[in-house]
This record gives structure tokens, C-alpha cells and sequence, in this order.
């Protein structure tokens, strides 16, 4: 990866927000092997096309009409986690739209002040991803039974998860998890942000947020 990244260039621009749909896109459309640990990091130092209309040429959004919100909720489909790299303080105004990009993977935001930083969070998704999969294997028979009777009852994601949480603990099964200096998600990016649908619907609840 390290060779592979060290011939990498980054091209093109010229105004402040990044193809941030375009690169989620591109991860989700990979060659993933069916039975994979699937981790897409994504680094980024600014905004995606259309959150944000300030100094943004593309202001409607990605211009071949991609939307990272449904693009996200794909990924989380195909159980495909995004930790998102925040470069700050560029970054830091839109640090919970980040933020609830990668909590809807069940993945986690990391701000980078320094580029020797990157292979630690790199290593750390990976070893927390394999460590959850192992887990999920363990115990998917008792999973399964517990999310078809959790489906039936029509309960919410959050739910879901604590029941599958209470499933590990009753095992007493625990997962390597990467330590993120930063803490948790912000319960602007948890309980609002991860809500919306699209673009549109996040570019109306961050713009009645974001300070002006």
C-alpha cells in the first residue's frame, strides 16, 4: 500500500470543496471478495461538492450527480466501513458531517494535525474491522435468530446494535477497538446528521447548524 500510494498525485481543483462523492464511489465500486473485511479510509481537507455554496463552483452538488449520503448507506449495505481522515483545522467546520458520514458505516472520524499519524489510523481500522469479523462469525447464529426477531418487531438501527452488543457480552467476547484521541460522535452528527437521506435534506439541517 505504502508503494503503491507513494506514486500517487493529486490533480486538478480550483475551488475549495473536494470530489468527495466521486472517491466514495469509486471505493464502493471496487472488486471487493464477498467474504472480505471491507475498509475504505478516506482523507480529506475540505467539504464535498454542494454542502456548503461558498467558493464552491459546483454548488448544486458532485457535477456528475452523485450524492455521498446514498453512496455511504451503499457502502453500509455491502458492510463496507469508512473511517474518514480529517485533516484540521481545515477541516474543523464540517467536522460532523464527516463525522456522521463514517458513523453510518459503523466506522469512526479521526482528526490528522500531522501526516505520521496516518499509518496508525490505517493499521488500527484494519485491526478493529478483522477483530469485529472474528466476533460476528463467532456468534452470527445467535445474531441472525436475534436481528430476524428484532426485524419482526420493526426495531430501529440503535436497537439492532444493542442487541447485538448484549449478544458479545453475554459471550463475554470482546474486539479490538482503535483508540481515538478525539472521543466519540458527536451527538449533532449521531442523532441529526446520519438521519438524512441526501444532500438536499443535510445542506437544509447544516445550514440552520454551521455558525455564520
Amino acid at each position: 500500500m505504502k508503494r503503491w500510494l507513494e506514486h500517487c498525485q493529486a490533480q486538478g481543483g480550483g475551488d475549495a470543496p473536494e470530489a468527495v462523492a466521486d472517491a466514495l464511489h469509486d471505493a464502493l465500486k471496487l472488486s471487493w471478495r464477498a467474504e472480505s473485511t471491507k475498509i475504505c479510509v478516506l482523507i480529506s481537507d475540505a467539504r464535498p461538492h454542494g454542502l456548503d455554496p461558498n467558493g464552491d463552483d459546483f454548488p448544486n452538488g458532485c457535477p456528475v450527480g452523485l450524492d455521498p449520503i446514498k453512496v455511504v448507506r451503499e457502502m453500509a449495505a455491502k458492510r463496507i466501513t469508512l473511517y474518514v481522515v480529517g485533516i484540521e483545522p481545515p477541516i474543523v467546520r464540517y467536522r460532523d458531517f464527516f463525522m456522521s458520514l463514517a458513523y453510518i458505516t459503523g466506522g469512526q472520524y479521526v482528526p490528522m494535525v500531522t501526516s505520521k499519524l496516518l499509518a496508525k489510523v490505517i493499521i488500527g481500522g484494519v485491526r478493529e474491522e478483522i477483530s469485529l469479523e472474528r466476533l460476528m462469525q463467532e456468534a452470527q447464529a445467535d445474531i441472525d435468530r436475534e436481528m430476524q426477531k428484532a426485524e419482526a418487531e420493526g426495531a430501529s438501527e440503535e436497537e439492532k446494535a444493542k442487541r447485538i452488543n448484549n449478544i458479545f457480552a453475554s459471550k463475554n467476547m470482546r474486539a479490538k477497538q482503535m483508540h481515538n484521541s478525539f472521543g466519540a460522535t458527536s451527538s449533532l452528527a449521531q442523532d441529526c446528521y446520519s438521519k438524512c437521506v441526501d444532500m438536499n435534506e443535510m445542506k437544509s439541517v447544516i445550514s440552520s447548524k454551521l455558525p455564520t
